[in-house]
């Protein structure tokens, strides 16, 4: 099961106990646009980690044609993964 899958049976069992639907449907909205932002943010890592990888090993150019970037871009991401690797991590509760 999805996590918006999920999502909808438990607004569905808020709403069946007589919360607002209006209230209900505006938050539904918002933790959507979180899940979807922390899933772009994910794979984004998950991008830069593996351009961070493939640059020493196999040079810009191939890093660049195998993640479908220009050259200078696979530079930004691997920077950005070395950023990521030295910040402590973040709670969920941290970020909401």
């Amino acid at each position: 099961m999805s996590t918006e899958q999920k999502l909808v049976e438990f607004i569905e069992s808020l709403a069946s106990e007589g919360v607002d639907r209006d209230a209900l449907g505006d938050f539904e909205a918002d933790l959507i646009g979180r899940i979807n932002r922390m899933r772009r943010e994910r794979d984004r890592a998950i991008r830069d980690m593996e351009a961070a990888k493939l640059l020493p090993t196999h040079g810009p150019d191939a890093a660049a044609r195998r993640l479908g970037v220009c050259r200078r871009s696979v530079y930004y991401m691997a920077e950005r993964a070395r950023k990521e690797s030295a910040r402590p991590m973040e709670t969920v509760a941290q970020i909401a």
